[in-house]
Formats: C-alpha cells, sequence, structure tokens
C-alpha cells in the first residue's frame, strides 16, 4: 500500500473498496512566492526610455543582478552589526555596507536617493 493513499473500507451497503489519493504538495508553504523585480525594473526603463523595451531574459539577468546585490549589502551590514555587538542592523549599518561595496560616486548617490526615501516615508506615518 502506497504511503499517500487512503482507503476507505466497504461497508454493508457497498462492497466497492475506494481509494483516494492526496496531493503531495498542497500546503500553503510549498506555494512560496518568489520575489521579483521584474515591475520594478520596467518602471524605472520606462522613466529613462519610454519608448524604450525589455526582453524577458534581460528581466531576469537583471532580477539576478539586483537580488546579489541586496545579498551582499544586507550580508555585509549583518557583519557591521556583528562588529558593533548589536542584534539590529541599522541604517547606519546598512549605509556602510553600501559605502564599502560601491564605488564613491554612486555609493554617494544611493546614500543620498536612500536617506530621501526614507525621510518622505516617515513623514507619511
Amino acid at each position: 500500500m502506497a504511503r499517500n493513499q487512503i482507503i476507505i473500507k466497504p461497508t454493508k451497503k457497498s462492497s466497492a473498496k475506494v481509494t483516494k489519493t492526496r496531493k503531495k504538495y498542497d500546503t500553503a508553504a510549498s506555494k512560496r512566492q518568489l520575489r521579483s523585480f521584474a515591475i520594478d525594473i520596467y518602471k524605472v526603463l520606462k522613466q529613462v526610455h519610454p519608448k524604450g523595451s525589455i526582453s524577458s531574459q534581460a528581466i531576469g539577468v537583471m532580477n539576478s543582478f539586483v537580488d546579489d546585490l541586496f545579498e551582499r549589502v544586507a550580508v555585509e551590514a549583518a557583519h557591521l552589526a556583528r562588529y558593533r555587538k548589536k542584534t539590529e542592523i541599522t541604517d547606519e549599518d546598512i549605509q556602510l555596507a553600501i559605502r564599502l561595496l560601491l564605488p564613491p560616486g554612486l555609493a554617494k548617490n544611493v546614500t543620498f536617493e536612500a536617506s530621501r526615501a526614507v525621510t518622505s516615508y516617515r513623514k507619511l506615518e
């Protein structure tokens, strides 16, 4: 008898044996959503080049690039928090991680835009 089968024994009224198989992956945990930056990449493209287009392969490459960059910043910020013997990653840790990972001109622009975004978010609260 297979492990994922339910066998219902026949009653006096019916003499047929009914077997039912369960779906292996029917839980919410297995239906995990994959995060994708495809919509955001497309929006930025339309802001920079309104008539431009991008292939799905290029979207995949850009998505991998953004995932990798976020992971590198998160790991570096976690290391910096650990050096300071703190359990939380602060915005200072993230800014310092960005300064360590990116070239100086790009890092300066990123930290400026990030602080501006945080300021506008805090005004909404």
